[in-house]
């Protein structure tokens, strides 16, 4: 019977997987690779102004925040 409800896709609440993992799984790897690459540049932005260096914080800051909005607008269906 286990094998037969395996296959209809009928588990058991226990063995069901988490949907969580899949989640990510149709997101393109080019999209979190520049995802990532957006959060650091806008924490290197956040600690030079906080440092004192306006003007390339604030840069970085400006260019991380358009690129974001550019990568969130190219996003939607």
């Amino acid at each position: 019977m286990g094998a037969r409800a395996a296959a209809s896709g009928t588990l058991s609440p226990g063995l069901r997987r988490p949907r969580f993992s899949a989640t990510f799984a149709y997101v393109p790897r080019s999209v979190l690779i520049q995802l990532g690459s957006v959060v650091a540049l806008m924490a290197v932005g956040t600690m030079l102004v906080l440092v004192g260096a306006f003007g390339g914080g604030f840069a970085c800051l400006l260019g991380g925040g358009i690129w974001f909005w550019r990568l969130y607008r190219d996003s939607e269906p």
